[in-house]
């Protein structure tokens, strides 16, 4: 409550400029829907500057977002190009039934495919990873590839790209940080 009376106090004053600094830290998962909800709508008459370490909710709420590292910008993109354009090589993971011995062929079939691995495997299932490029949607042609050759998928899904992961590809990429 004292933060909306706060964020309430400041709205009063209508600035061109509202910065906040880990606005839902400490709130229950119902206060943060409807805080985010809130700096939302501040987005309509009033430039927001929101810092956070909750970088899943950066991506949920900013259009736009500067990475800082060691008092350096790192980047400044959208959330969705920043998650995007640091993925290196794209995976998916497709389970099929453990009868199918002959996953990896789909490979010579579809040219987006650079590489197949088994990662787990029981009596009832395998999972392989797919690694691809491109932006053609790669799991349509691997349904195609693996009904044709009597191949039954138990699950297929894309790894998930997150804010968390482009930020730690970013930041370790970088150099030493120096002083000069």
């Amino acid at each position: 409550q004292m933060r909306r009376v706060a964020v309430a106090g400041i709205l009063a004053l209508n600035p061109d400029i509202i910065v906040l600094d880990e606005p839902t830290v400490g709130l229950d998962p119902k206060q943060v829907i409807e805080i985010r909800e809130l700096i939302k709508s501040f987005r309509k008459n009033h430039t927001v500057i929101l810092s956070s370490h909750i970088l899943s909710e950066i991506s949920q709420i900013c259009e736009k977002v500067i990475i800082i590292d060691k008092g350096e910008i790192v980047a400044v993109d959208t959330p969705e190009n920043l998650e995007k354009d640091t993925v290196e090589v794209k995976k998916i993971f497709v389970t099929v039934d453990s009868s199918a011995n002959n996953f990896e062929e789909i490979k010579e079939d579809i040219k987006e495919i650079k590489n197949i691995t088994l990662k787990e495997e029981n009596e009832y299932e395998k999972l392989y990873v797919v690694e691809y490029e491109g932006e053609v949607d790669v799991r349509k042609l691997i349904f195609t590839a693996c009904a044709k050759k009597e191949i039954v998928i138990l699950e297929m899904k894309k790894e998930e790209v997150s804010l968390e992961s482009a930020f730690i590809k970013l930041v370790e990429d970088r150099p030493e940080f120096s002083q000069t």
